[in-house]
């Protein structure tokens, strides 16, 4: 004869759990309110749910509970996907064991860990898919089919909470982006209104003193510039906007070495050695070019060096590219604004400009720039980027 009062129960912790799932953000707290009802309706006393890791090696837990016993495990110690686990995980579907302590699964359990005389995991599947797992262990009596299917139903609704959790993580990451998008949209909105029709109108504003007087050498010095100085903004809002667009569909694995070696062509007549040192691949799109160029053409109209080194080398799945100069260096005050987070250009300087359009189109492939006062006088600009293999822009 089923039990009817069980029946009930289950009927209203699933409702609870839905309810939860529909109206709850926080993962974590539904994921508790479902466990614990696992834990009253199956009559276990511990557990516990974890996720799998990014490395899919692995369990992260989430939260712990050991029933109130003592154990001496280290909990920073990791939870590989390992004996029954691991069978929970290759078959999706959920599986006990009323005697684990005599079983052969025994051996993966680490020195001081609580005595489990039973022991029932249930996957957490979405698309197909074992990401976690809601683990119970110690019932006063055995695991039955029964628990099994219970615990498997508030798994799939946990797996929903999790998926919910997980777009909702995505749907605020893009609206962060759109967000910075917009506001970098905003800033070159203002440079092409204020800087390029200043520099424009001075043109203007000299060119029409050329009937009027006789100077012409400064006026005509004056023409030159402003114009360079309009042309270098307008070819800088150009690799501002591919640095701030979104657009890794086109990206594709590109040589360093060959990317180097083509912004260094404009660069044969300044009279300054250059030296490559090292190779490697990312994947990016033409913006890498722009990256290359801006923090070459820095050094080189700057730094007032004689030689300027170019590293790239892989470290720790990490891909490594420095542009090195020695000569007279940033300051200190320089260095750590850059440093900063919330680093703010300076929208009337091209070289600020420059390294914000690096700064946007590293952040846009995940990686980082750290600007280092270089021992031997000079500055290192230093770009640390996911290694090919390790990383897959979509």
């Amino acid at each position: 004869m089923p039990n009817k009062n069980r029946s009930h129960k289950e009927y209203d912790l699933l409702l609870e759990a839905t309810k939860s799932v529909l109206e709850i953000e926080d993962f974590e707290k539904t994921a508790r309110r479902i466990f614990n009802s696992c834990k009253e309706l199956t009559g276990a006393t511990a557990g516990y749910v974890a996720l799998l890791s990014k490395t899919g090696e692995e369990n992260e837990v989430l939260f712990l509970d050991s029933g109130g016993m003592n154990c001496s495990v280290d909990p920073s110690l990791p939870m590989p996907i390992r004996g029954l686990r691991a069978q929970a995980y290759k078959t999706q579907k959920t599986i006990y064991d009323n005697d684990f302590m005599n079983s052969e699964h025994i051996e993966f359990i680490p020195k001081g860990h609580v005595n489990m005389p039973n022991v029932l995991f249930a996957p957490l599947n979405i698309q197909n898919e074992t990401v976690g797992v809601i683990g119970l262990s110690n019932k006063k009596t055995d695991f039955t089919d029964e628990d099994a299917q219970i615990v498997t139903t508030f798994g799939n609704l946990c797996a929903i909470a999790l998926r919910k959790s997980l777009i909702l993580q995505k749907e605020k990451e893009m609206a962060k982006k759109v967000t910075s998008l917009n506001e970098s949209l905003e800033l070159i909105n203002n440079i092409l209104k204020h800087d390029i029709i200043n520099d424009l109108q001075s043109v203007m504003n000299s060119v029409e003193l050329l009937d009027t007087v006789n100077v012409k050498n400064d006026i005509y010095s004056n023409i030159k510039e402003q114009l360079s100085n309009s042309v270098g903004l307008i070819v800088k809002m150009n690799e501002l906007e591919k640095a701030i667009r979104k657009d890794m569909t086109r990206t594709k694995k590109i040589d360093l070495n060959e990317v180097v070696e083509k912004c260094l062509e404009k660069y044969q007549n300044t009279g300054i050695i250059f030296e490559i040192e090292g190779e490697g691949e990312i994947l990016a799109d033409q913006a890498i070019y722009s990256v290359v160029d801006n923090l070459i053409g820095n050094a080189v109209k700057h730094s007032k060096t004689e030689k300027i080194k170019i590293q790239i080398y892989k470290k720790e799945n990490k891909l490594y590219f420095e542009v090195i100069d020695y000569g007279i260096g940033l300051p200190e005050d320089v260095i750590s604004k850059i440093n900063t987070k919330n680093y703010k250009i300076d929208r009337t300087n091209i070289s600020e400009l420059g390294l914000f359009i690096v700064l946007k189109t590293v952040d846009r492939y995940d990686g980082e720039l750290e600007v280092i006062a270089n021992k031997s006088n000079g500055t290192i600009f230093r770009i640390i980027l996911n290694d090919l293999e390790q990383k897959k822009y979509h």
